[in-house]
């Protein structure tokens, strides 16, 4: 009795010394998150990659100084065809840049909503003010894209990391994990007056 007392003893401390260490080891040793893998933000646009700006138009309506002519706002009516190759309606961000086609650099930065039902090709209308400091007439372009939108990642806490013992779980639950997070952290622009009534 007392030796199979002292074998299971023995047995125990065996499966704690090897255990222990073990997850430790684990617990050290950083993997790709599975979520997100490996870069730490997850998209929020999603449903968005079927939809395509196949056409940009833009009118300069006229520009407007404020402080004192320190910066100007841009006014344009902007006219985008826009395509959803996608069986289901989708609605997500589309991104306006304000160029200088001269210096080829962005100017200003706005966002809007689309919503296109799947399989169909639309022409949307927005009044859009940018702000710029450059002050040359018919120097500047409108540009637009499909806006990706990005949250940062739960999972890892944006690290992109996890440890080798968390990998398991977080891979397991992945779909689960993204679907939270963008129900949790819904990505949102920058609020600016972008008129999508057609007031211009």
């Amino acid at each position: 009795m007392k030796f199979i007392n002292k074998n299971r003893l023995r047995k125990t401390y065996a499966a704690f010394f090897i255990c222990i260490p073990l997850l430790l080891t684990t617990a050290l040793v950083k993997v790709d998150c599975p979520v997100c893998d490996g870069v730490g933000s997850v998209n929020n646009n999603v449903g968005m990659e079927n939809v395509e700006i196949t056409g940009v138009q833009a009118t300069e309506l006229g520009v407007v100084r404020n402080a004192c002519g320190m910066f100007l706002m841009y006014n344009y009516a902007v006219t985008l065809e826009i395509e959803n190759s996608g069986d289901e309606t989708q609605t997500g961000w589309i991104v306006l840049y304000l160029i200088d086609y001269l210096a080829g650099k962005p100017l200003d930065t706005q966002y809007t909503v689309v919503e296109i039902p799947g399989k169909k090709s639309w022409e949307v209308f927005y009044k859009v003010w940018f702000l710029s400091g450059t002050d040359e007439p018919r120097r500047t372009e409108v540009k637009a894209e499909v806006f990706e939108g990005y949250v940062p990642c739960n999972s890892c806490d944006g690290r992109g990391k996890v440890s080798l013992n968390e990998w398991p779980i977080a891979n397991a639950l992945k779909d689960k994990f993204i679907q939270l997070q963008q129900i949790e952290k819904p990505w949102a622009p920058p609020e600016w007056p972008v008129d999508d009534e057609n007031n211009y």
